[in-house]
């Protein structure tokens, strides 16, 4: 197992992930309530490649949800992205006795393929498509700083692209250290300095 995994920032969770994952992104997304869970029907794309990859997909029946590549070439890729993902895969240790007595103990090693990455995938395509949408009508979308440290999705925001009004309530707020989102990603502000 490979340990020293290269890593990117995905732009709109910030999540940091295996930079073989982040060659691969949603470009469309369609949910709905399922029997067990939501069902899930997304198209994905590849970086160095024309046109729709492969699909996540999660029937809603309470399995997981899985990328199916449109070939196997691209499936194979993904797998091999996946199969080596250092510190994001599961490692589970286990130690038992079956019934006849017989002793088993090992590792079991999770790729993240199985259910995270997808997920991953499916959180920054919404994350991104709210963050964008209130930025194009005109409102800055803001997380603090412990915003951020909670799990990085919540932000609220204000009804103005206006840098300095912002850090103003900002910082009238107790809550000098945060961000703002632009169409380019999230802005770090730290304005402590100002803080009374």
């Amino acid at each position: 197992m490979n340990t020293t995994v290269k890593t990117v920032v995905l732009p709109a969770t910030r999540r940091e992930v295996p930079a073989s994952l982040a060659e691969f992104s949603v470009s469309s997304l369609k949910q709905m309530q399922g029997m067990d869970g939501v069902v899930v029907n997304a198209n994905v794309r590849h970086a160095s490649r024309k046109g729709v990859v492969g699909m996540i997909l999660n029937d809603g029946f309470g399995g997981g949800t899985k990328f199916r590549g449109n070939d196997r070439e691209v499936q194979q890729e993904w797998d091999a992205a996946m199969t080596d993902s250092g510190p994001f895969a599961a490692t589970e240790t286990y130690d038992y006795e079956d019934s006849d007595g017989n002793r088993f103990s090992g590792t079991f090693h999770e790729s993240l393929a199985l259910e995270i990455a997808p997920e991953w995938l499916v959180s920054e395509y919404e994350q991104a498509k709210a963050l964008n949408r209130y930025f194009k009508k005109g409102e800055t979308p803001v997380q603090t700083k412990s915003q951020r440290a909670e799990g990085g999705v919540e932000f609220f925001r204000y009804r103005t692209k206006d840098v300095a009004k912002i850090t103003a309530a900002q910082v009238a707020a107790k809550e000098a250290q945060f961000s703002y989102w632009t169409a380019d990603g999230w802005v770090e502000v730290n304005a402590d300095f100002l803080t009374p």
